[in-house]
């Protein structure tokens, strides 16, 4: 029951982000985002690359969008469930793992080779019994770990879809004059020019 639960609302999120991402709300007025400050300007480029943009820009918009908050502080708590609901389990299937690893190292140190071959096959009896006990929370498990994996697909791509309009609205607001860039260009142009009037003369006076 616990684990049909935790796939309904898997399903439920994924169904809402489907919503969120198709929606075409008009954005609401507000003041420029944090993430896209004047004061980015100053940062080297290296420290530029380090910073998830994306990220930043989405983390604000959820903070004053109510549905979108609510929406990550239950994924948060989805993925959180999703530990501790598969912890166990993982925990379980590694023991037996290790004890199988373990059982055959002690079958190899057997010298008799008849009674080598009856502990192989007592072995591999016992783990194929095993194998079938646990298909169902393995089945299970991997429909889990699948619905999960689309959730995340369709977080990420609600994140692109609610910061693009963002990211346009700055290029479009902040687009540099190239005025700054056509001064400095003619000033190279005076400087270059300068360049290469001072080696030709020096060139002329060397000596043949």
């Amino acid at each position: 029951m616990c684990r049909q639960n935790f796939s309904c609302v898997l399903l439920l999120f994924s169904t809402v982000i489907l919503i969120l991402i198709s929606c075409k709300q008009a954005s609401p007025e507000q003041d420029e985002p944090k993430a896209l400050a004047e004061e980015s300007s100053s940062m080297s480029i290296k420290r530029m690359y380090d910073i998830d943009l994306t990220e930043n820009l989405y983390v604000e918009i959820a903070e004053k969008t109510p549905e979108l908050k609510q929406l990550e502080e239950q994924i948060e708590k989805l993925r959180k469930a999703q530990e501790d609901s598969t912890k166990v389990f993982a925990a379980y299937i590694k023991k037996n793992e290790l004890y199988y690893s373990s059982a055959r190292q002690h079958m190899e140190s057997i010298r008799d080779s008849v009674l080598k071959q009856k502990t192989r096959k007592l072995i591999e009896s016992s783990q194929e019994k095993y194998r079938l006990n646990i298909s169902r929370q393995q089945e299970l498990l991997k429909t889990v770990m699948q619905k999960m994996n689309a959730l995340n697909d369709l977080n990420e791509s609600l994140k692109i879809n609610k910061t693009i309009p963002l990211i346009e609205k700055y290029q479009k607001e902040k687009k540099p004059s190239v005025k700054a860039i056509e001064g400095f260009s003619k000033q190279l142009d005076q400087v270059l020019k300068l360049q290469d009037s001072l080696t030709k003369k020096h060139e002329a006076a060397m000596p043949r």
